[in-house]
C-alpha cells in the first residue's frame, strides 16, 4: 500500500492509511516535542540531562520528553500503523542518537 504523506498546520508529519486515518510519524513527533521544549527555554544537553532556562516556570520536571512525544503520537488509530509497511515507525534509540549527533 502507498501511504499518502501530509504535514498538519502544526508541522506534524502524518501518513494517511487506506482508510483515511492520519498516523503520526515517530521522528516528526520527536521533533515537535523538541521544539516545544526549546520554545519553553529548556535545554537538553548531549548526555540527555535537562537544564532549565527561562522556561522553568512553563514546563517543570514532571513533563518529560517521552511524555511530549506520546502526546504528538496520539491519534484515532485503526491499527494500520502496526503494519510492517508503515513508513513512520518508531526507530531504535541508537538510530535516534545517531541522527541527533549527525545534526549537531
Amino acid at each position: 500500500m502507498k501511504w499518502k504523506k501530509i504535514i498538519r498546520e502544526t508541522g506534524l508529519r502524518e501518513h494517511i492509511c487506506e482508510h483515511g486515518v492520519g498516523h503520526p510519524d515517530y521522528i516528526s513527533a520527536c521533533i515537535m516535542a523538541a521544539v516545544m521544549i526549546n520554545n519553553a527555554g529548556i535545554q537538553l544537553d548531549r548526555d540527555g540531562k535537562t537544564s532549565y532556562g527561562d522556561g522553568e516556570s512553563v514546563i517543570k520536571s514532571e513533563i518529560t520528553f517521552e511524555d511530549l512525544v506520546k502526546t504528538w503520537l496520539t491519534h484515532g488509530c485503526d491499527g494500520c500503523c502496526n503494519r510492517s509497511d508503515f513508513p513512520g515507525q518508531k526507530i531504535k534509540k541508537e538510530e535516534l542518537i545517531k541522527l541527533k549527533e549527525d545534526s549537531i
